[in-house]
């Protein structure tokens, strides 16, 4: 079926898949007509009616039937998935405002199987058709036709709903064998690690510490609390967040609780502590006891995240043999990059500081990350030292590779005497100018300084004053444009015109004018007596130009994985989708909500986030059709918008209606892209993320099809 299906139809389509009448169908498309006045046609209200109803109006292909699978196969964006498993819990529904006022309810039930865990995730009716089933935890579970999303919070896949999903309780072809008791057992302290989510605990209260108040970064009021229990085999502190730390008032020493939905999280001294935030629920089990050891009992001591055996002198160890489970290690490394310190307040109210180096030994790269007092540090090194760092404990990173930390136990010496010969000096890879692309990471150029723009200062979105600065430079290759923002802009504001300068660490992006390199929180511009293999009397004084990115034309039948392509198509549709996320204003990448309603950066941590736009389209050339994708300044153009107007239309009219306004807009219009191919995990077809775009220019158009014949 095309994309211009007409207004009869799409009619007929819904009526066929449908148990409504004709006349029930139009009335639903008049209702629409008539809810959003002018912004749409009959036939642009009929496609929103069919979307509505999940009706496919432009698939070739028939409907596949789900196929079964288990947990740990399942792959954050599947579709049509079906799940046999085994409910673990059944969590208690939370009610929640939406943004246009309306009330919403939201549900999870913990689901296993000898693979893995995952979450049902259920929403508003969902609910009550659900408790209908009388499932109760223990019980076997059959969901098909469902969808696959992975949690931003934790990470954990989760399952979804639609209209056409079924969910089968105690089906009668259950192997019960496949599903032993011990998916159901509680942990015992002793087991657990750092990282797990959804934990069940058994243990008895040892210490109690009641509810305190603390203002979050919104202005409301939050609460935290904390117990300790102790098992057989241990004894962990218990936080608890906000209604949670408000039921510690119920409690007493000597009670057993159970514990349901708690997470791990590293504590103070590398304990591990569970949080309970507002997926969790503890309650007294009056029925069990537990025999507490003695040693345990009268202990100091939490569970540690580390093993005891591990204590006594740091053992040296190099960086790539990090591992999450190591402390009190010793490392010796040069410093390839350095961060800003960053100033942040906790959960608790209390306020700490952050700041991170980068490494390389014999064996490779690494990331050091200092605390408080520690990141003194960070002040008194340069790019090329040698630090030697005795008594610290390995974190898992947020981008999933262990890291060094340094607290106030941690000794650190910079460029000691005996460190002289003991590390090689550092190679870099200095990259020309007119060889940079977009979106590439870690770069660094070697460059004379040709022009300093004032400093310009912006309000950010949280309301924020922001400061960016643009420098011109130039090699023997070319020019650019280097952008620093905030404390590196203040930094390098006053920088002197003609200075050779060493950039460490950039980052490039497809600017108004072409390829620019920018700073992140690890940059560093590093001011120098001399380049060797530049000649300032050869460079001349550019104007504040940037170098454009070539990329071979193909046709979209023709585009591969890999390196910078340009494709020419006429948009056909757009696709649906949230149309903006929450990123750092710093990086812009993609965060993550906590559950303390805080944002975290993998680079930057806590940070008051920014809205990004994106948009996703269907580019036709005729020997294909490629799904492009376009971010930000990208996004903004093509669509003539903002960010903020987008989000402002969605609370008014709806996504699906302004994806239609916008389709309405921009489709037919014929446009040149250039952009990275991918391969799209789903149909191994290939996707494009867009540097750049261009409308179409005849002339050169009609230039480069002479050449192609020439050719």
């Amino acid at each position: 079926m095309t994309l211009n299906m007409p207004y009869d139809e799409v009619v007929e389509k819904i009526v066929d898949e449908t148990k409504l009448s004709k006349e029930d169908v139009i009335e639903k498309i008049n209702e629409k007509v008539k809810e959003l006045g002018s912004l749409i046609t009959p036939e642009g209200a009929a496609h929103i009616i069919a979307r509505e109803l999940e009706i496919n109006l432009y698939g070739s292909q028939p409907i596949q039937k789900p196929q079964p699978t288990v947990i740990a196969d399942l792959i954050d964006g599947m579709n049509n998935v079906t799940i046999t498993a085994l409910i673990r819990n059944i969590y208690e529904p939370k009610n929640f405002s939406r943004k246009d006022g309306t009330q919403g309810a939201v549900q999870n039930v913990h689901l296993v199987d000898k693979s893995s865990y995952c979450r049902l995730v259920l929403w508003d009716d969902q609910i009550r058709q659900f408790k209908d089933m009388s499932a109760s935890r223990g019980d076997f579970i059959r969901i098909s036709g469902s969808f696959v999303k992975e949690s931003k919070f934790d990470s954990i896949k989760e399952l979804s709903l639609n209209s056409r999903s079924e969910i089968d309780i105690n089906p009668k072809d259950i192997k019960k064998e496949e599903f032993p008791d011990s998916l159901l057992s509680s942990k015992k302290i002793s087991s657990l690690s750092l990282g797990q989510t959804d934990i069940e605990l058994i243990g008895k209260i040892t210490a109690i510490r009641l509810a305190s108040t603390f203002t979050k970064k919104d202005g409301s009021e939050g609460k935290v609390a904390s117990i300790e229990i102790a098992d057989e085999t241990g004894k962990i502190k218990i936080t608890l967040w906000d209604t949670a730390a408000s039921s510690t008032e119920n409690f007493k020493e000597g009670d057993v609780l159970e514990i349901q939905g708690g997470y791990s999280r590293q504590g103070l001294n590398n304990n591990i502590e569970i949080h309970l935030g507002k997926n969790g629920s503890l309650q007294k089990n009056i029925k069990k006891s537990i025999d507490v050891p003695k040693d345990i009992l009268e202990s100091d001591s939490t569970l540690s995240s580390y093993n005891k055996s591990d204590k006594g002198n740091s053992k040296e160890v190099r960086l790539s043999d990090l591992d999450e489970t190591m402390k009190n290690i010793s490392i010796i490394a040069r410093i390839t990059g350095i961060s800003n310190i960053r100033e942040f307040s906790r959960s608790d109210g209390t306020n700490s500081m952050v700041g991170s180096l980068l490494v390389k030994d014999n064996s490779g790269p690494g990331r050091v990350t200092l605390w408080n007092s520690m990141t003194d540090y960070i002040k008194k090194v340069q790019i090329g030292d040698a630090i030697r760092i005795e008594g610290a404990y390995v974190k898992m990173g947020l981008k999933g590779d262990p890291e060094v930390h340094v607290g106030r136990s941690t000794t650190v010496e910079i460029n000691p005497e005996y460190l002289k010969d003991a590390l090689p000096e550092l190679k870099f890879d200095f990259k020309e100018i007119s060889s940079l692309e977009p979106r590439e990471r870690d770069v660094n150029v070697r460059a004379l300084v040709m022009r300093v723009q004032e400093i310009r200062t912006f309000a950010k979105h949280d309301g924020s004053e922001g400061r960016v600065l643009n420098i011109g430079i130039s090699d023997n290759s070319g020019s650019t444009r280097l952008v620093a923002w905030d404390d590196k802009a203040i930094e390098l504001e006053h920088i002197e015109e003609m200075s050779p300068i060493e950039i460490f660490h950039g980052y490039t992006k497809e600017g108004s004018q072409g390829v620019e390199i920018h700073l992140g929180s690890l940059s560093t511009v590093k001011k120098v007596n001399k380049i060797d293999s530049l000649d300032p009397t050869k460079i001349k004084q550019t104007e504040m130009t940037t170098n454009i990115a070539s990329a071979e034309r193909v046709d979209m039948i023709n585009l591969e994985e890999g390196g910078l392509s340009e494709i020419r198509g006429t948009i056909l549709k757009v696709y649906e989708g949230k149309m903006y996320y929450n990123s750092c204003p710093e990086c812009r990448k993609k965060v993550t909500e906590m559950d303390d309603g805080n944002w975290n950066c993998a680079e930057h941590g806590s940070i008051e986030t920014q809205h990004t736009l994106f948009v996703s389209i269907a580019l036709d050339d005729g020997t294909g059709c490629v799904r492009v994708t376009f971010f930000r300044d990208l996004a903004e153009k093509l669509l003539d918008v903002n960010v903020k107007s987008v989000i402002d239309e969605i609370e008014q009219i709806g996504i699906q209606t302004l994806i239609v306004k916008f389709e309405q807009r921009i489709k037919g219009r014929e446009i040149i892209v250039r952009g990275k191919p991918r391969k799209n995990k789903f149909d191994d077809g290939m996707d494009l993320i867009a540097s750049a775009f261009f409308d179409i220019d005849p002339k050169k158009e009609i230039e480069l099809a002479k050449s192609s014949l020439k050719a």
